[in-house]
């Protein structure tokens, strides 16, 4: 699981004057050789490598906000708090997983370290994890109303204590071992394996003998949720001291300068603060023992993220070794074990980077199938016009839903990025929520919808892109289609308030739980899928409405009754107090690539199909049309034939398109051409770089022929 962990080195040999031998080492506390598959070079491990100052500083501003927050709810700890019946099942699961996780992958480095402190360790996560799952059943009510499945009326509060005395205990062990003998590996691997493991079911034996067999006999700690008793009875002021010194003995060990030291003073400072205001609400479904409970949850799940991001880490560096690993195996046979454990490595790396993309490829083939039929229909069957024109607009329609798709993906990486910006002038939300409508239209007429307006007439004027507040409502609207069973009614509202103006699309739909509620605006959210597919997409849509909207000043919020009970959307977005005047603004049609004098154009790519099947396009629409599927045919053919425009791929073979542009630029015949860029990248760098090399527009594939028909034109009139 990691590569190249520390193992301390073995002692030089004793030089043995006459007939006298030095005293052999203690045998309990032999430093093996590390193992013959494991690496000595430094700083690999986590136990050992050195953490950086950004981390360390980050370790302590979330210790000092977990802290801050839990000293300014103290005097509100008491506070009662409404029953959330699901909270403690999905609270107490996982947590249980998150130990029974980290428990696995502390074990998986102690496998590569035979490092005794981390083996402590994971065993006293798996205690806790052992005495969660009692504990959850033991909970009153948690399963069966007013019942409890395990133990008496004590064992509940009992094992809370346990719980917590478990990772403090084997925190303290894991540091109290590192300080005293560091880098401390096993003699024997086995031998300390069953040692632990039978100390750890004899620990998890007599917790449960305790807690479900004598718990009459245990000292009351909780009276009907009233667990006061255990700050009276001196026993959590006794656990604060045990987390305390646990904490202390870990910056003995090495004043947090590693990482693993880092992260485990988080879990105690997470613990401290969790029985801090559990002490101080005395009882539960209290605020207190709520906030408690995430600070539990923060300290449980803290090292499962470390180490799965060490995982990661180590992938990356397995791959990055991977060409040198090669050429090393050749010469040393000693080699072989390692290279087929990065070769392992890099089949896990491959299988993750597969799950990501399974949901794109999913989304990427079901336009893909009518495009790859249409295609082949019209290579196999002789069709008249009609079934043509049917045919491309069934291809038209599935391309522009594959382009959504990489625009809403490149849409999602400007803005978390940062790098979104809005043209924003003087808009009336009145006419942005009509060009919504409109585009929107065919989705709601398909599923027979029913979409009332209810438009203010009051001015509803604000300051915004009107692109973007396009995507805004035609987003909400299109969710809206999407998540309502068909013949369902769809409200859009616009409401104006002395300085916002507020925006509502309500629905009948299937309605979201409140947990989907919660996480609605996150990226990839959904809603449960039917089979048909029906509600397909990435689920990037709402995202980017609260994106959006929060770009623009504005707010958004959802709601819902229930499941079956329909949703509301509601944004609101500041309001500017002057009118403006549309009458100027003519909606423009898209232009037609016909033209009254034709063009002289040189088509630029090294993809045939696409190179020939524009060309088609152009010379159907009444131009002249040369091709070049390399930029040293293109330089000698402008040479020649001097186009007017050309339409050059970026992406070339030998010289990319930029440099093609720039040489153009050089020859007299194409000084004054017009240069259209064509490129798969939608970054502002790369229009940047093109447009500096020497083109005059750049356009993202597939290309909008509307758009082109309107350069086209420009080129015309100049």
């Amino acid at each position: 699981m990691f590569a190249d962990v520390v193992a301390p080195k073995c002692r030089p040999s004793p030089v043995i004057q006459g007939n006298v031998r030095p005293p052999p080492p203690p045998i309990s506390r032999i430093k093996r050789n590390p193992p013959a598959n494991i690496s000595s070079k430094p700083h690999d491990s986590p136990i050992i490598r050195s953490a950086t100052r950004a981390q360390r500083r980050f370790a302590t501003a979330v210790c000092v906000a977990m802290v801050a927050v839990t000293v300014l709810l103290l005097p509100f700890a008491q506070t009662p708090w409404p029953t959330i019946q699901a909270f403690l099942p999905m609270y107490q699961t996982a947590i249980i997983g998150a130990c029974l996780i980290t428990a696995f992958l502390m074990y998986a480095h102690y496998e590569g370290t035979r490092s005794l402190a981390l083996l402590h360790l994971s065993a006293s996560y798996l205690y806790t994890a052992g005495v969660l799952v009692m504990q959850l059943l033991s909970f009153p009510g948690a399963f069966i109303k007013g019942e409890q499945i395990f133990g008496g009326p004590q064992t509940t509060i009992w094992l809370w204590v346990f719980w917590h005395v478990g990772p403090a205990l084997g925190v303290l062990s894991y540091a109290w071992t590192e300080y005293r003998h560091p880098a401390l590996t096993v003699a024997n691997y086995n031998a300390a394996l069953l040692r632990t493991a039978i100390g750890l079911f004899c620990a998890l034996g007599a917790t449960a003998l305790l807690v479900a067999v004598f718990h009459d006999q245990l000292p009351v700690l909780d009276i009907d949720g009233d667990y006061s008793a255990i700050t009276s009875t001196g026993i959590a002021p006794v656990l604060q001291v045990v987390l305390a010194a646990a904490l202390l003995c870990l910056w003995r060990a090495s004043r947090f300068r590693n990482v693993v030291h880092v992260w485990l003073g988080i879990v105690l400072v997470a613990l401290l603060c969790d029985n801090a205001i559990t002490m101080v609400a005395g009882n539960r479904l209290s605020l207190g023992w709520y906030v408690g409970r995430f600070g539990a949850l923060i300290a449980s799940t803290v090292m499962m993220l470390v180490y799965l991001y060490e995982i990661l880490a180590s992938y990356q560096r397995s791959m990055e070794k991977s060409e040198r690993l090669a050429h090393s195996n050749a010469q040393l046979d000693s080699d072989i074990v390692r290279r087929k454990h990065y070769e392992e490595m890099l089949r896990k790396t491959d299988r993750r980077k597969d799950e990501f993309l399974a949901m794109l490829a999913h989304e990427l083939r079901n336009p893909l199938a009518p495009i790859s039929a249409a295609a082949e229909l019209l290579s196999r069957v002789s069709m008249d016009e009609v079934q043509i024109k049917q045919t491309s607009e069934i291809i038209a329609r599935q391309v522009k839903h594959i382009t959504d798709m990489v625009d809403d993906l490149l849409d999602v990486s400007r803005i978390t990025k940062g790098l979104a910006e809005l043209e924003s002038a003087p808009l009336d939300i009145r006419s942005v929520v009509s060009d919504a409508v409109e585009q929107v239209s065919p989705l709601i007429q398909s599923r027979r919808h029913h979409l009332i307006l209810h438009l203010s007439p009051d001015a509803s004027t604000l300051l915004g892109d009107r692109k973007r507040l396009l995507q805004v409502i035609a987003n909400l609207l299109i969710n809206a289609a999407k998540y309502t069973n068909e013949g369902g009614n769809i409200h859009l509202k616009t409401r104006v308030e002395q300085d916002r103006v507020v925006l509502r699309v309500e629905d009948d739909g299937i309605g979201m739980a409140p947990a989907m509620v919660a996480r609605v605006f996150d990226m990839f959210a959904q809603a449960e899928r039917k089979s048909d597919r029906s509600t397909g997409g990435l689920g990037l849509g709402l995202a980017l409405v609260k994106s959006l909207v929060e770009l623009h000043g504005g707010n958004v919020s959802c709601a819902s009754q229930g499941l079956g009970k329909g949703s509301q959307f509601t944004v609101s977005l500041p309001r500017v107090a002057d009118p403006i005047d549309n009458s100027h603004q003519i909606k423009k049609e898209p232009g037609v690539l016909a033209s009254s004098k034709p063009l002289h154009i040189m088509v630029v790519d090294d993809n045939v199909d696409a190179a020939q099947l524009l060309g088609m396009f152009l010379e159907a629409s009444g131009h002249e049309v040369i091709i070049a599927h390399g930029p040293r045919q293109a330089l000698e053919r402008a040479t020649l034939e001097s186009p007017d425009v050309f339409l050059v791929d970026v992406g070339l073979p030998e010289m990319d398109g930029n440099e093609l542009a720039y040489r153009l630029r050089l020859q007299s015949e194409s000084t004054k051409a017009v240069l259209i860029a064509v490129s798969g990248y939608d970054q502002d760098a790369d229009r940047k770089r093109s447009l500096d090399a020497g083109f005059n527009h750049y356009m993202v594939k597939p290309i909008d022929m509307a758009k082109l028909a309107t350069l086209l034109g420009a080129v015309h009139g100049s």
